[in-house]
């Protein structure tokens, strides 16, 4: 009888500590940005107040109306309401924050929620996909949650709802395809579904493309899976995400033909924000001695000194799984814009990125697998697997001279 309870006693308490870990990540977040969340302070200026604020206040009247409005009287000489998918009318996240909270109050929830979101993904994802223990996933949740990607984009309120959803869509791919699951399957539809609900189409663009390169790079030879059936997977889950979406989708694809973007922005526009190469440094390490400038916020893809200095060190730790390696360099790489000739070539001739511009916010792969690798790096460090080489010892002394420099 004893050897018949030991196993769910066990299952219990393993469940208990990973439910406990999320509630750690949440309590981090609640403490880091108590000023906007419990304390009830206001993140004026930007866009969040000056372009957000205005549609969460009209659906709030609308969500506590009981009503779903296709047009605000209250904009210029009236505009679209729906179908403008930047109000996220039908994310379902946002109407319980418009029905209980006034406007500038769920705005400021929904950034601390979402953050968490994150946070609970990246953790999953390295707990799930990469079997990385409690302490390396609890890490890489902190190190996402409250890095400086996510952080400098919470005045973009949608952007940050999109991108919170993208590590839970590489956990679930994982688990639909390893697992074969059909549930897994419907499970990544509705991620894709709530991504493309927040309203942001950059974001989403990104996070389908950063999905669909994960998907299509070499696993290692004991995860090996036919690349039909992670193509399979990847095609069918994203055909129902957009068939969920299309209530939005569709009034915002007729909304988009009188818009300025329609035929692809301006060249000069698609390749604005691009991140300088001189810039990467400040980019990707902060810095101590000044704040940064308004006008280079999209350029903000911190995880910490003390993260660098780990994934530096252990590097090997990764040399059979590079999935995440190379989906970080990709975010790097495409950030680049106008410095990419690659970029050029996308920027001028595919659909997607001739309609966007800012390129630094590809720094988004960037922040989420940087983020794993160093949780991966924090439980190499007790197993030995630092690399003592002189290359490591080389490139953490120029993150060193570049931070002090």
């Amino acid at each position: 009888m004893s050897s018949k309870t030991e196993v769910p006693s066990r299952d219990r308490n393993s469940l208990a500590a990973e439910v406990a870990a999320l509630i750690g990540l949440l309590l981090l977040i609640l403490l880091t940005f108590w000023l906007i969340g419990p304390a009830g302070r206001v993140l004026a200026g930007g866009d969040l107040f000056t372009y957000f604020f205005p549609y969460w206040a009209e659906a709030t009247q609308a969500t506590r109306a009981g009503e779903l409005r296709l047009w605000n009287p209250y904009l210029f000489m009236g505009v679209p309401f729906l179908a403008n998918s930047q109000v996220g009318a039908l994310y379902p996240l946002n109407w319980p924050l418009w029905f209980l909270l006034p406007a500038h109050r769920s705005l400021h929830w929904s950034i601390l929620l979402h953050l968490w979101i994150a946070a609970a993904g990246a953790y999953t994802f390295a707990r799930k996909s990469l079997r990385l223990g409690r302490t390396g996933a609890w890490a890489a949740g902190m190190a996402l949650g409250l890095g400086g990607y996510l952080g400098a984009q919470v005045e973009h309120i949608n952007q940050l709802q999109a991108l919170a959803w993208f590590p839970w869509a590489l956990a679930i791919y994982d688990q639909a395809v390893t697992r074969r699951s059909k549930a897994a399957t419907v499970g990544l539809a509705a991620i894709v579904g709530l991504t493309l609900l927040t309203g942001h189409t950059q974001a989403a663009f990104i996070s389908l493309l950063g999905l669909t390169a994960y998907a299509l790079l070499p696993v290692p030879s004991s995860d090996h899976k036919p690349y039909r059936l992670r193509f399979a997977v990847l095609v069918g889950a994203v055909a129902l995400g957009v068939t969920l979406a299309a209530a939005q989708l569709l009034p915002t694809l007729e909304l988009t033909g009188y818009s300025v973007r329609a035929g692809g922005l301006p060249f000069n526009e698609r390749v604005s924000f691009s991140l300088s190469p001189v810039y990467m440094a400040r980019a990707i390490l902060p810095g101590y001695d000044r704040a940064v400038e308004p006008e280079n916020i999209e350029y903000v893809a911190t995880i910490g000194v003390s993260a660098i200095l780990i994934l530096t060190m252990t590097w090997r730790r990764w040399q059979h799984d590079r999935r995440l390696i190379y989906l970080a360099l990709l975010g790097l790489i495409l950030a680049l814009g106008l410095y990419n000739p690659i970029y050029l070539l996308l920027a001028r001739f595919v659909p997607g990125f001739a309609h966007f511009r800012a390129p630094a916010r590809w720094l988004a792969l960037w922040s989420l697998g940087g983020s794993v690798l160093v949780g991966g790096g924090i439980e190499s460090v007790p197993r030995g697997l630092v690399e003592p080489s002189r290359r490591a010892w080389f490139v953490s002394s120029v993150v060193l001279a570049l931070l002090f420099g």
